[in-house]
């Protein structure tokens, strides 16, 4: 079910990619210990949404390495603040792992719900076709004074609390 998500919304846009494709990746990172990490949101007994948190997700920037993607919630239960929860709790793995800043690409150009959870723009690409724009968000303050955790210069630290209790998503 969630290969078919992943792969209706963003796959099938990618060159040389498939649906097979799609669900031998998710077969083996679930084989895996580590990342990528898919997390899930269940109502009932029902899969509704899911998030990620992988590594390196656009080639394009070697120095990004962790970054949340694959966010995706069925379209009956969009507005229900579900996929704000599945962000939150990949912030918040990713905190547990000791992740000091998490990328993001969106095509949305004013970075729709990611800017409204404290994300911050970094620029507009291009990426397989598609124009994106890649967000940022600091969760914990880099460990030496002018050090940046992804290789450049050092940002304000900012935007950095996970606010309400715990999300509702395994």
């Amino acid at each position: 079910m969630v290969a078919h998500w992943l792969y209706e919304e963003w796959g099938r846009r990618r060159e040389g990619n498939s649906y097979e494709g799609t669900c031998q990746r998710l077969a083996a990172a679930a084989a895996m210990d580590g990342l990528p990490m898919y997390l899930l949101a269940i109502e009932g007994e029902v899969v509704v949404g899911c998030a990620a948190l992988k590594v390196r997700e656009m080639e394009i920037y070697p120095e990004r390495e962790h970054w949340l993607g694959s966010v995706y919630v069925t379209p009956g239960w969009r507005g229900h603040g579900i996929a704000s929860r599945l962000v939150q709790a990949v912030v918040a793995a990713s905190l547990r792992l000791g992740v000091s800043v998490l990328t993001l690409q969106t095509e949305r150009p004013d970075g729709g719900l990611y800017a409204k959870l404290g994300w911050r723009p970094v620029e507009r690409v291009w990426f397989h076709g598609t124009e994106v724009t890649v967000m940022e968000r600091y969760l914990r303050k880099p460990a030496e004074p002018g050090a940046s955790p992804n290789g450049g210069p050092a940002k304000p630290f900012g935007n950095s609390d996970i606010s309400g209790g715990p999300p509702s998503v395994s």
